[in-house]
């Protein structure tokens, strides 16, 4: 017994000095040091449990109706593993109306466990999860996918669709069977198209409320206005978005709020405010809502032409910013951008976010997932082998995979990151989001310093704060010292690029 406990003893020991050469050379578990839940929002900021700014960089996970759920497709644990070390520290988690709810009233219980079993392997290796009721031009029947067939009425008119954007304005099944959901007509079953969405997701949230690593709830992805698309298209559409829209959004929060008063809910404009039209959703009470975005380059979609997307680029920013500010005050979430790995088109949107300090989603993770849409913009591409080597779209990932800060104990002020020199800058002040007191001496702010960009090590000029990290990790802990208000760091790597 006792050479037994010898033997136990020294492989403890051994697993022991292992885990430390992990920690040392950053590749300790991420969970064990991930901003802390609930999140929540000063203003226009996500912020954590203790009032830190959080700033996500994440990753969709949006399968494929037919396909079911995300683990069906091979979606494990080895993929959480290979986005906490890349530092994607959110998941934007599809789920399909149609398989939740395939009948009236008849729930598939066993696919929402497998959407949950996904939920707890991100969150075992420190990624959050924003839940998305995700549709695409609506539902099978009218040539999209998403909500479940037995909420389409068309009165008869013929489904035309062109498998592209087009339908948005030329599928008359699909315009009228919007223009029935918006009116909250009754459905097969009695009750109006819009109660029972709502009560889709009030089952939903009854089911994650208490699930610490659910951090935001999305109302529904990308909503076409139906009749009114080709007005909204060219000048917006101010009735449709304080009307139709806004007392949709209404009904549905107050749905998900009877079962979960904490968990952020995110909302989404119609669609063609990803290329630049403006949003006249009205003020929606509610102390927790983000504001979730895309932005998509109609001219790159059409014909891969760059010309003009900076300034439209500019405008859906500029447009969100918007959004963000008094009397709305909602926090920003870009939770769709690129489907591309063409860097002329991506690193001046990284920058952008980078430069106006908005946490974004990259769409999407898995080639299979992105309807064949993605032209090489998928981060692997076969998710049942492990995400590792030629499976990961190296490319892509020396353009995503870069330093950020995390969660910062104050007010971001600036933060910048050089792909050519990796040369990494931050700027914050103590001042607590939403302008109520500041964080004490000794709060810790922590930014993120990918192994990919600093694989020989970085160095470290600080201002206003200590360093309180192990020497390689890849999580960087800075601590505010005694009277220091400002805050300043700067990151380059040991060695040349």
């Amino acid at each position: 017994m006792g050479k037994s406990r010898r033997v136990i003893g020294r492989w403890c020991w051994l697993l022991a000095l292992v885990a430390a050469w992990l920690g040392w050379m950053g590749f300790a578990s991420m969970a064990d040091s991930a901003p802390k839940t609930p999140y929540g929002n000063a203003g226009r900021w996500i912020t954590d449990a203790n009032g830190r700014v959080v700033i996500i960089r994440g990753i969709n996970v949006v399968p494929d109706r037919e396909t079911d759920a995300p683990s069906d497709l091979g979606f494990g644990n080895d993929d959480a593993v290979f986005l906490a070390r890349q530092g994607l520290s959110v998941v934007r988690l599809g789920v399909w109306l149609g398989l939740l709810e395939p009948q009236p009233g008849l729930w598939d219980r066993k696919y929402l466990g497998r959407i949950e079993k996904t939920v707890n392997i991100l969150g075992s290796h420190g990624v959050r999860t924003i839940l998305d009721f995700h549709q695409d031009k609506y539902s099978d029947a009218v040539g999209g996918r998403g909500l479940p067939d037995w909420m389409v009425q068309t009165d008869g008119l013929p489904s035309i669709s062109t498998g592209s954007a087009v339908d948005y304005f030329a599928n008359p099944a699909q315009k009228r069977a919007w223009d029935h959901f918006w009116a909250n007509d009754p459905g097969p079953n009695g009750v109006g198209l819009q109660d029972s969405y709502a009560a889709a997701w009030r089952k939903v949230a009854k089911r994650f409320a208490t699930n610490p690593d659910v951090v935001g709830y999305e109302i529904m992805n990308e909503p076409i206005p139906g009749s009114p698309g080709l007005t909204c298209f060219q000048v917006g559409c101010a009735t449709f978005d304080q009307d139709a829209m806004t007392s949709f959004l209404e009904r549905v929060i107050a749905a998900i709020r009877a079962v979960d008063r904490l968990t952020m809910i995110y909302y989404e404009p119609h669609v063609f405010f990803n290329i630049g039209v403006p949003t006249y959703i009205g003020k929606i009470e509610d102390p927790h809502l983000g504001f979730s975005f895309h932005d998509y380059c109609l001219s790159f979609i059409s014909s891969g032409s760059l010309e003009g997307c900076d300034a439209a680029d500019e405008k859906v920013f500029d447009n969100a910013e918007a959004r963000a500010r008094a009397p709305f005050g909602d926090a920003l979430l870009l939770s769709e951008f690129g489907s591309t790995d063409q860097r002329s088109a991506l690193e001046p949107m990284l920058q952008r976010a980078d430069r106006r300090m908005v946490s974004w989603l990259f769409w999407n993770y898995d080639d299979y997932m992105c309807f064949g849409t993605c032209a090489k913009g998928a981060f692997v591409e076969d998710l049942n082998q492990s995400p590792i080597a030629d499976n990961v779209n190296q490319k892509l990932a020396h353009m995503l995979v870069r330093p950020y800060p995390r969660a910062v104990a104050g007010t971001p002020e600036a933060f910048h990151f050089d792909p050519g020199t990796r040369v990494f800058k931050l700027r914050y002040n103590t001042a607590r989001a939403g302008g109520k007191g500041r964080f004490p001496r000794g709060s810790v702010t922590e930014v993120f310093l990918p192994w990919r960009v600093y694989r020989d090590g970085y160095k470290v000029r600080l201002k206003g704060a200590k360093r309180v990290s192990p020497r390689r990790s890849n999580v960087l802990r800075l601590r505010s010292l005694k009277g220091e208000t400002r805050i300043s760091l700067k990151v380059t790597p040991y060695a040349s690029p």
